[in-house]
């Protein structure tokens, strides 16, 4: 009982995992596009390269969470 009880938590925590990982792509991706388009309005509509640049971290940072989600993803398929 108790085997099959643990197969089960297994299975369903890898379920979690594949979900948050798919979700977690969508998410970012959309934040990405989100911060571009505010960039581009900054700088046509605002005429401000300031208001551009300090978009410009978060833009970084959501194309590095990006790169290393789908870096682990890929790692983990080959075990």
């Amino acid at each position: 009982m108790r085997n099959k009880s643990s197969i089960i938590n297994l299975e369903y925590k890898n379920y979690i995992n594949d979900i948050t990982v798919k979700r977690l792509n969508i998410y970012v991706s959309m934040g990405i596009i989100l911060l571009v388009l505010l960039m581009l309005l900054d700088f046509f509509l605002r005429k401000s390269t300031i208001a551009m640049c300090t978009r410009l971290p978060s833009l970084l940072l959501a194309i590095i969470i990006l790169f290393l989600n789908n870096y682990q993803k890929k790692k983990i398929n080959h075990y």
